[in-house]
């Protein structure tokens, strides 16, 4: 039997949030979020790198005016889905790589977005009228942790990430713009950060500014997914084996000791070892067609395969091993992405033995692109 519902009170959000498999759940009104001025400030700095639709109308404006995403909406309710916790103190190789556990499964846009969309049918049907809706998922020009933190969820610590007193940082935000209105739930107003600096003191690249904003341009987890041209030499070798996103800032928060995986999505467990751990020298060996049959359907599509092989190639070259040289040489001679090349060079430099250099010599005969042929010669030089 459906019992109609006439008033959508906090409670009757939860519990059918909850029925979804939303863990955290809350409502507030369309008013710009409070950190406006702050992301304003952080666009003009420029740490936004090359994200430049994060500068660009209309998706900046929306950004500012969330009340313009969705004409008509009335409230927005958020929701929030756990994904795994990355409790993987050490790889058993460092020629495997590491990547980011929201990855480690099925893709959240797809998942999140479906679960929505059931539950705003449900609530059509509890409430008796038909319920218009704007479903976001990390996917539309929203801010959403600010505008979530005002719907109840928690705080922005000093990695920027949203913490749940109770849930930690480790979930997704979906945002669903709503033409009913809601009763807003209140503000979570404390930081329970404190004096703590544990996420500063661990980032290997120092991207997380006093301001508790990232300078993209230093964060591994931007450079490994969103940018798409070459990594900055004196990043490199801070990324140790880290191929897409990196975990180390949540991994060192002590409000994600708290936390299991109990609350984690079917949908977002780990899967097989090519999903957590690869083996670095099988990333680097994948085709195009291979590339996209393994992860269509994972976040890791994202990069492309001349992102995700970019990285390899750099994870390859920080393990300093000389089990990584047959691969690297395979990829200078045979790959016709310049990127991949130039990074596959560079790495070649780390392993730092003479068999290098006499093939780098060759190689830079027979290299015509211009940009590996300065990672060649950078390391030749060397």
């Amino acid at each position: 039997m459906i019992i109609m519902i006439k008033h959508l009170s906090p409670d009757n959000i939860s519990a059918l949030s909850r029925s979804h498999g939303f863990c955290l759940s809350g409502s507030t009104n369309l008013s710009p979020a409070s950190t406006v001025p702050q992301f304003i400030d952080w666009i003009a700095s420029g740490h936004h790198g090359s994200m430049l639709y994060l500068q660009n109308n209309p998706g900046y404006d929306i950004r500012l005016h969330p009340n313009k995403l969705f004409p008509g909406a009335k409230s927005i309710l958020f929701l929030g889905a756990r994904y795994p916790k990355n409790s993987l103190e050490a790889l058993p190789s460092p020629l495997q790589g590491v990547i980011s556990s929201y990855a480690w499964s099925k893709d959240y846009h797809e998942v999140l977005r479906a679960r929505a969309q059931s539950l705003v049918d449900e609530l059509s049907i509890q409430t008796g009228r038909p319920i218009h809706a704007r479903i976001t998922v990390d996917s539309a020009p929203v801010l959403e942790k600010p505008l979530a933190q005002r719907a109840g969820f928690g705080w922005q610590g000093r990695n920027t990430c949203l913490i749940s007193p109770t849930k930690g940082s480790l979930f997704f935000i979906v945002g669903i713009f709503l033409n009913i209105p809601l009763e807003p739930d209140p503000p979570f107003e404390k930081d329970h950060c404190g004096t703590c600096r544990k996420c500063m003191d661990a980032c290997p690249t120092g991207c997380i500014l006093p301001d508790r904003t990232i300078d993209a341009r230093r964060c591994i987890s931007y450079l490994t997914i969103e940018h798409k041209g070459f990594i900055p030499l004196e990043i490199r070798p801070h990324m140790g084996n880290m191929i897409f996103g990196c975990d180390i800032c949540q991994n060192v928060c002590p409000w994600n000791k708290k936390v299991d995986n109990t609350e984690v999505l079917e949908e977002f467990l780990p899967g097989t070892e090519r999903m957590v751990s690869p083996e670095l020298i099988k990333v680097l060996a994948l085709q195009p067609d291979e590339f996209n049959q393994l992860y269509r359907q994972s976040p890791i599509r994202r990069t492309k395969r001349v992102g995700f092989l970019r990285n390899a190639a750099i994870a390859l070259g920080n393990s300093h091993l000389p089990e990584a040289f047959p691969a690297l040489k395979t990829v200078m001679q045979t790959e016709p992405e310049p990127i991949i090349r130039s990074h596959a060079a560079w790495a070649l430099g780390m392993l730092n033995s003479s068999k290098v250099w006499e093939f780098l010599s060759d190689a830079r005969n027979r290299e015509t692109n211009e940009t590996v042929l300065f990672e060649i010669e950078r390391v030749l030089s060397a």
